[in-house]
């Protein structure tokens, strides 16, 4: 039995299905499930590409249009190694999931083996990794440039062969202001540059609030107790959290505590609240101390690509009614469409609930720490 020791913060368990199945064509179809337990540790199993330069990767985050638009530029040896990435990744996991690598944290517990909740999410995963990603493992250029634009193709800003630009919009909620206050040009973050000063792979608390849930997710700071963090809007309603208004394959297999929604809105003081924030950092450099010196841009105003306004499809604005593009339209822009508005699609949050088989060294503990997370041992591939 293989057995690795980490003593830094290294996210990679954090999951992903397969990204074209679940781009949304419908917003009913927008749910996230906490799960069995409050404290979970939730693994990452897609295919979005990692940037261990952190020359080559930019965040921007914009106030006025509440969308994070994560900028990467891929180089030929990157892109032809696309493929190679997301199977050794899978490969890793599954043997961590079996128990063939043990990985020892810092307080000297493992976290090795474990087991998914839902099972079906991971399990289309792997037949994804099998079916898909492992025939175009040695292709070359032109056939890992089409698997990812298979699973991101409208993300793909431009490629040439030699560089591709891959802009992935998340949608975000902050300043806590009505939509057409723009008082909230002057609150906190000021609009500039930053980077990230403390990296929490792990965050289940808010102190002194201990009601404050942060559910296990991540959570990046980046201007004093201001970054990117969960928890997003949450319900207890019987008849949401059991999916009753979903279609059945995107309905939860096991029981839930929760149904987690982003709310789209201004619900914030400042942090900026995500989905997507397992995803985020699974986009950011492997090593913490390169993942702090991305460059966090804070925009006033609307985000552009190529004059084009950023937007994202993602519609929620109350966690108890379905979304409704035209109302959510209506309110957030007040009438005034940017006229060359381009949304880039959303994607459902691609994580799955990580459960530490009985009688393992990392059995769930309700005073976990960052240290508890379950590392993957993700270097330069």
């Amino acid at each position: 039995m293989k057995k690795l020791t980490f003593t830094f913060a290294l996210l990679i368990f954090s999951a992903c299905a397969f990204a074209q199945s679940t781009n949304l064509t419908g917003t009913d179809k927008a749910v996230f499930q906490q799960g069995l337990d409050k404290d979970a540790t939730w693994g990452y199993i897609g295919f979005l590409p990692r940037m261990q330069d952190p020359k080559r990767i930019k965040i921007f985050a914009s106030k006025k249009g509440l969308t994070m638009r994560v900028h990467i530029e891929l180089n030929r040896a990157e892109i032809e190694n696309y493929a190679r990435f997301l199977v050794s990744r899978a490969d890793q996991m599954e043997e961590v999931r079996n128990g063939e690598i043990n990985i020892t944290q810092p307080d000297g517990t493992y976290s090795t083996p474990f087991d998914v909740v839902e099972k079906k999410a991971y399990d289309r995963y792997r037949t994804t990794i099998q079916d898909v990603v492992e025939p175009v493992v040695n292709g070359g250029l032109e056939a890992n440039l089409n698997l990812l634009k298979n699973f991101y193709n409208a993300n793909v800003t431009s490629s040439d062969g030699e560089q591709v630009i891959f802009d992935m919009v998340f949608p975000i909620s902050m300043q806590k202001t009505s939509w057409t206050n723009f008082a909230w040009v002057n609150a906190e973050p000021h609009a500039g540059i930053y980077n990230i000063h403390t990296v929490e792979n792990r965050r289940t608390f808010h102190s002194p609030d201990s009601s404050y849930v942060f559910a296990g997710f991540p959570a990046l700071w980046f201007n004093g107790g201001i970054g990117f963090h969960g928890p997003i809007a949450s319900t207890k309603n019987s008849t949401m959290i059991t999916g009753a208004d979903l279609l059945e394959e995107y309905r939860p297999e096991e029981p839930a505590t929760k149904r987690w929604q982003l709310l789209r809105a201004p619900v914030s003081a400042g942090c900026m609240r995500m989905e997507h924030i397992n995803e985020l950092r699974n986009m950011l450099p492997s090593d913490d101390k390169d993942a702090m010196k991305v460059q966090i841009n804070i925009l006033n105003d609307y985000d552009s690509v190529k004059g084009q306004t950023v937007g994202v499809k993602y519609y929620w604005y109350d966690v108890t009614k379905i979304a409704n593009e035209n109302d959510w339209k209506k309110i957030f822009y007040a009438g005034k469409i940017p006229s060359n508005l381009f949304e880039y699609p959303y994607y459902e949050p691609q994580i799955v609930q990580v459960k530490p088989l009985r009688g393992s060294n990392n059995a769930f503990n309700p005073n976990a720490t960052a240290n508890n997370l379950i590392r993957l041992p993700l270097t330069n591939i």
